[in-house]
């Protein structure tokens, strides 16, 4: 195998072994795959967000390999090998391959640098790499920045596992210099805090605080797509309450929430900690997280006290939809996904009885969609869950019992 000459030299991580971070024994469909290029004379490495996962304890799932071959060259090589195999990216001088060995894609990209980037920051132009450590310079974060060889072990030139141990969000390179070349970056340093779990570092937190408001000017399908995959995060109650000055500037609609006292003994929360926990104890799915944010989020404008102090939002349902509809245009969700927001948003507060008539009723209103309906028992449950602990239990055994007949009375076609 050729090896590139300064890889001797290269920073190598003080981890356990191999084995003990998932990267030891590779799968057999990965070994196929560096196997076959190395066969050809070609360098092959696992890199990125493969490496990253099996480093952190993550599933690993899309494979990703980076190699010094052509596209064309590895578009040849592995379909002769048997492979379903196209060149899947030319700007980015990709190649993605299917293998009845391994359920998710398996992408293997050319070693590339970037040329030129669009008026949004975003790389559009690439052209080859002579070496691996040309490649990971490319790379956002550290912990992206960092391949694998079964034989030759981890190279690792930005001690990206010393942030996996450390869990810090550092940029390869200046971190205010790449913010300004690509500033959303910014958003997927949060995105990375909620799914990882990790924490900014204090350099690139500053240059973010710096560079933030650019991020109003990005084309909004991608800030829609990293906002998906940030409220998804198994961390995200956690970095909504850490990086809430950021999230505001995309999400005014989380201000008014903030610090809301809601004066009622079932909270033990605000109205923004409450539904920090309720996007936090949904299932990981879009539809599922973005109504849970929005959920509440009608309560401060409907909010009044009666004469005993204690604190009512009727109506809040209903106010929570127009903060839905400025929300779905901000950032372009299609029609349909919007009308499924909003009747989970407008329904959450129903509180239906175990009763037939009930379930019907609730079915009918969410347009008699199956998954509107689970998704609303889910949103109830986290609902309930995010309230103070006395009341927590009462609702969610309610809910179970209303889904438990849900499904039944589907089984038995009664609705």
């Amino acid at each position: 195998m050729a090896v590139s000459n300064s890889l001797e030299n290269a920073h190598r991580a003080s981890l356990p072994s191999n084995r003990a971070n998932g990267l030891d024994p590779l799968p057999a469909t990965v070994a196929r795959c560096l196997e076959l290029l190395e066969q050809a004379g070609f360098e092959a490495w696992l890199d990125g967000g493969y490496v990253r996962n099996c480093l952190v304890g993550c599933r690993r799932g899309h494979i990703t390999l980076a190699s010094n071959a052509s596209p064309e060259q590895i578009e040849e090589l592995f379909r002769n090998a048997g492979y379903a195999v196209h060149i899947s990216d030319k700007r980015t001088l990709s190649a993605t391959l299917t293998s009845p060995e391994w359920p998710h894609s398996i992408q293997i990209s050319s070693f590339h640098k970037v040329t030129k980037r669009n008026s949004q920051g975003r790389a559009c132009e690439y052209e080859m790499a002579s070496t691996i450590e040309e490649d990971l310079a490319r790379r956002d974060f550290t912990f992206n920045a960092i391949a694998f060889h079964p034989v030759h072990g981890l190279l690792d030139p930005y001690r990206g596992t010393r942030d996996i141990r450390n869990k810090k969000i550092r940029f390869v390179g200046d971190a205010k210099e790449r913010l300004e070349s690509e500033p959303l970056l910014a958003l997927r340093a949060i995105r990375f805090a909620s799914t990882l779990g990790f924490s900014i570092d204090e350099e690139t937190k500053r240059a973010i605080a710096e560079t933030a408001p650019r991020v109003l000017a990005l084309n909004k399908a991608y800030l829609r797509h990293q906002l998906d995959k940030f409220l998804c995060g198994t961390f995200a109650h956690d970095a909504i309450m850490e990086h809430l000055d950021f999230l505001e500037l995309l999400l005014p609609e989380l201000t008014p929430m903030k610090g809301f006292d809601q004066m009622s003994r079932y909270h033990c929360y605000d109205v923004l900690e409450h539904t920090a926990f309720v996007v936090n104890g949904c299932k990981a799915h879009a539809l599922n997280r973005w109504a849970a944010l929005l959920h509440d989020s009608g309560k401060p404008e409907t909010f009044f006290l009666d004469a005993e102090g204690r604190g009512h939002m009727p109506g809040h349902p209903t106010a929570s939809l127009t903060h839905l509809k400025t929300v779905a245009a901000r950032f372009e969700f299609d029609d349909d996904f919007t009308r499924k927001l909003a009747l989970v948003i407008e329904h959450h507060d129903d509180r239906p009885a175990a009763k037939e008539a009930d379930v019907r009723r609730l079915f009918e209103n969410l347009d008699q969609d199956e998954l509107l309906f689970h998704a609303i028992c889910d949103l109830m449950r986290a609902d309930a869950l995010a309230k103070a602990q006395w009341c927590q239990m009462a609702p969610i055994v309610a809910t179970n019992e209303v889904e438990k007949l849900f499904d039944k009375m589907r089984a038995e076609g009664k609705i």
